[in-house]
């Protein structure tokens, strides 16, 4: 794919042959209390011929910072996966903090990990736009000039109640600042015991 210009975008019309991994990306609420809804069934189906990292590795908690809308349509089920430019490390399982940045700058939702899938930009679309929440703009825009990308597969989302503000992140770690994309949390720091204690988890 050239580094300018605009990528070409499809949807699928057809069904791959059976050689392509089939994933299912799905939202599954209620699997612990606090959890924001019924269980619904999957979504979609998507197809991908590329492998799913995160495995074997260790599960671990992350941060990563969302605009606003896109916060509200993971907490409303319309967003089961979230597109990045670089593929961060992260295991199948590891829990996802969803920080909206300002004007919210809180912390409001957590979710479960289930994959990460690598791939040309155009081919993460073509599989995932209908569950990512993004137009067909914001994806041109954000992957301009990419050649990969990945998808984060999203599930078990759960609202935190109330919300964790920047100031409370900022009370237990002096300078506190959200990361720009996604950030490892250490086990025994005080920003993860105060989103378990938030979770109750």
């Amino acid at each position: 794919m050239p580094t300018t210009g605009k990528i070409k975008l499809r949807a699928i019309t057809k069904r791959p042959d059976s050689r392509r991994k089939l994933l299912r990306s799905s939202m599954i609420w209620g699997a612990c209390p606090g959890s924001i809804g019924p269980r619904l069934p999957n979504k979609i189906e998507v197809i991908a011929d590329k492998p799913i990292v995160g495995a074997h590795m260790p599960v671990h908690d992350y941060l990563i910072s969302l605009q606003p809308h896109h916060t509200d349509r993971i907490l409303a089920g319309e967003k089961t996966v979230e597109f990045r430019r670089r593929s961060p490390a992260i295991a199948n399982g590891s829990r996802l903090w969803v920080y909206s940045k300002l004007p919210r700058g809180r912390v409001e939702a957590v979710a479960e990990v289930t994959g990460v899938v690598r791939d040309r930009p155009d081919r993460l679309w073509m599989y995932y736009s209908e569950v990512s929440g993004a137009s067909p703009s914001e994806f041109q825009q954000y992957f301009a000039g990419a050649h990969r990308g990945c998808a984060i597969m999203l599930a078990n989302v759960r609202r935190l109640l109330p919300p964790i503000t920047l100031q409370e992140l900022r009370a237990v770690r002096d300078g506190f600042q959200p990361p720009r994309s996604v950030a490892q949390l250490r086990l025994n720091g005080p920003e993860l015991a105060l989103f378990r204690e938030r979770a109750r988890c």
